[in-house]
């Protein structure tokens, strides 16, 4: 997070946390780049919740400190904002959408796309989720391996489309879709780990994929945004909602913004939810009892039937977040 200046927050006091000196120019980016997770470890383990140290030129400073992270967070929105280098390497990509939004920006839009994320409306999107869910273990075949993170890319592709835009990526675009989606994943970590941005003029092979990839689903987006406010329809999807949207001046979104929000939940909803049920079939392929108790809840709550939004499956649901909490999509 960046934070602004002490001049801006009356009263405050600016300390300077402890952390290692690093190189004179290029402070610790050498020990950064060779294994991140173990050097943000490793300050935890030597300086403790709070540690500073400077990479490519910028100072920043490590917190793990959970109520820490809650005041940072929730709390202080107006003293902590987003790195300027995180929306730098988002941009292109997701644009000013309320991931990358700050201040004012943030507050607006917030309120804007908050009522498409009511429980009526989510508790809706379960039928779908149910449905993909049963066709994706339908196609698999007794006996055959499968590759859980592709099948989880692949079914939380297909739900994040039809909730989102009422669209089906498995037909005619789905394999554009789909490359574009696996291009900008990889590209956009890779260029996550690198010290400095890289910019979207920069002539590299990796950033033309990058580029071209965008371009194609922007392309895709964008002509779904134009085809519903043409016509108005309210599909019950997430986009009907952003474009009904209005914030307190009754002035809806603008063409910028309405493609912004929806890369932002396309991108978002899809890529993490992916990761994280891939870390957790992971995890709990390593303990058998946990899948075990799994499945006596189910049959408990549902018996013979299919589980829906409405069941309390209390222990799943532990231990999803766990899962998240040992292994988490981001970090």
């Amino acid at each position: 997070m960046h934070v602004r200046s002490v001049k801006e927050s009356p009263g405050a006091v600016m300390k300077r946390p402890p952390g290692p000196r690093g190189h004179r120019i290029w402070g610790s980016t050498v020990d950064f780049q060779t294994g991140q997770l173990e050097f943000v470890d490793g300050l935890f383990q030597k300086y403790g919740h709070v540690a500073r140290f400077s990479v490519a030129f910028h100072e920043w400073v490590q917190v793990s400190d959970p109520e820490a992270v809650h005041e940072i967070l929730v709390k202080r929105p107006d003293l902590f904002l987003k790195p300027k280098v995180n929306k730098q390497i988002f941009k292109l990509f997701l644009g000013q959408g309320v991931l990358s939004a700050d201040g004012e920006a943030w507050k607006r839009q917030h309120k804007m796309i908050l009522p498409a994320f009511h429980k009526r409306r989510i508790d809706a999107y379960g039928e779908v989720m149910t449905r993909y869910t049963d066709q994706m273990i339908d196609a698999w075949k007794e006996g055959e391996r499968v590759d859980f993170c592709h099948e989880m890319t692949e079914v939380t592709l297909g739900i994040v489309a039809k909730t989102l835009f009422d669209a089906d990526v498995r037909g005619s675009q789905a394999e554009t879709v789909r490359e574009a989606m696996k291009v900008i994943n990889q590209v956009l970590v890779d260029h996550i780990e690198l010290p400095i941005p890289v910019p979207g003029w920069w002539p590299s092979r990796k950033n033309r994929r990058k580029m071209a990839a965008i371009g194609d689903i922007d392309r895709i987006v964008q002509r779904i945004i134009d085809e519903r406010r043409r016509t108005g329809e309210d599909r019950g999807d997430l986009l009907s909602m952003l474009i009904q949207a209005r914030d307190e001046s009754g002035e809806g979104m603008g063409d910028k913004q309405m493609r912004d929000e929806s890369m932002t939940l396309f991108f978002a909803g899809h890529e993490t939810t992916a990761h994280a049920l891939t870390w957790c079939w992971y995890l709990l392929g390593q303990h058998p009892e946990v899948v075990t108790k799994m499945q006596e809840e189910v049959a408990q709550v549902c018996g013979d039937r299919k589980p829906n939004i409405d069941d309390n499956l209390s222990y799943i649901d532990q231990v999803f977040k766990e899962a998240m909490r040992v292994l988490p999509s981001v970090w």
